[in-house]
C-alpha cells in the first residue's frame, strides 16, 4: 500500500542530462519535519536530523548513485517501562538508482550472479529525493527494542556480573572449559 501523501522530509536533486555530474548536499530537517518524522516512526521526539553526501548522475541521467551520512538525536520508548530512551544515530548509506530500461538490463545481469548486489531502485522522473532516502535510512537505523539500562520484564533474570576470577578468564563458570579446568586442577580425578 503506497501513500499519496508527500514525504515529510523531501529534498529533490535533479539527475538529468546537463546537470552537474556530482552534486554535494547537506540538509537539515525543520522542527515541523522532525515532528512529522517522529510521528511516522513512533518516536517520542526527534531533536535533530541531518543528512549530507553526494548524488552522482551517470549515463546521461539514466542512472544515479547516492552516497550519504545521516545524523540524528532522538528519543524512543523503552519496550519494558515505556520511559524515554535517548539515542544518537550516525550512519552511512548508499543507494543506486536506474530508469526502467537500465534497471531491466541490470536485473538480467544480476540473475546470472546470485551473490551480486541488490538491483537499483527505480529512478522516477528526473530527480532523486535525497530527503526521503535519508528518512528511510533513519528508520532502518532505529533500535527496534530500545531499553533503559537495567530494565527487565517480570520473571526475566537479572544480568549477573562476572566474579573477579571469571572476568579474568571471560569464560562462564558453567562452561565445559571451566569444568575441564576444575578437573585438571583436581589432578584429573
Amino acid at each position: 500500500m503506497t501513500s499519496d501523501l508527500p514525504p515529510e522530509f523531501s529534498r529533490k536533486l535533479p539527475v538529468h542530462r546537463g546537470v552537474e555530474p556530482v552534486q554535494a548536499f547537506k540538509i537539515e530537517a525543520t522542527a515541523a519535519e522532525r515532528a512529522a518524522l517522529a510521528k511516522r516512526f513512533g518516536l517520542i521526539a526527534l531533536d535533530s536530523f541531518t543528512a549530507e553526501g553526494t548524488l552522482t548522475t551517470l549515463n546521461g541521467g539514466r542512472r544515479a548513485q547516492l552516497r550519504g551520512h545521516i545524523a540524528a538525536k532522538l528519543v524512543q520508548r523503552c519496550v519494558v517501562t515505556l520511559e524515554p530512551v535517548p539515542d544518537v544515530i550516525g550512519e552511512d548509506f548508499a543507494l543506486d538508482y536506474a530508469d526502467d530500461a537500465t534497471a531491466a538490463v541490470i536485473e538480467k545481469e544480476l540473475e546470472l550472479d546470485p551473490e551480486a548486489a541488490d538491483p537499483p531502485d527505480p529512478l522516477d522522473g528526473e530527480a532523486v529525493d535525497v530527503g526521503e532516502a535519508a528518512a528511510e535510512h533513519l528508520a532502518l537505523a532505529l533500535n527496534p527494542y530500545p531499553r533503559l539500562p537495567g530494565a527487565r520484564l517480570p520473571g526475566e533474570p537479572a544480568e549477573e556480573l562476572p566474579s573477579p576470577a571469571e572476568s579474568k578468564t571471560s569464560v562462564p563458570k558453567n562452561s565445559p572449559f571451566m569444568a575441564l579446568a576444575r578437573l585438571v586442577r583436581k589432578g584429573g580425578k
